[in-house]
């Protein structure tokens, strides 16, 4: 027996080791794209379970399809402010 590879079922793998997957990613760069891919995979896959287009999903500041929610809420109250001042008086130069 003594054999490493396949030999049994997560026989290796420190399951849930947060050391385990930050050493993955610091490894070399084979190791370091198999881990940010099974990152993003974990991430999508747990992402996807509480997301709703119309519910939204508060977990991730995500609050659901467009609903126009006023004008206050997409307009700021006073927009001259971001204005510069006029050049002149009349706006023309001459």
């Amino acid at each position: 027996m003594g054999s490493a590879v396949g030999s049994g079922v997560g026989e290796g793998i420190s399951v849930g080791s947060a050391v385990g997957v930050a050493d993955g990613l610091s490894a070399d760069r084979l190791t370091q794209k198999l881990y940010t891919g099974a990152v993003f995979l974990t991430q999508v896959a747990l992402l996807a379970g509480i997301y709703d287009d119309q519910a939204g999903a508060p977990l991730m500041n995500f609050d659901g399809a467009y609903q126009f929610r006023g004008l206050a809420a997409v307009s700021y109250p006073n927009p001259e402010r971001f204005l510069p001042s006029a050049l002149t008086a009349t706006g023309n130069y001459h």
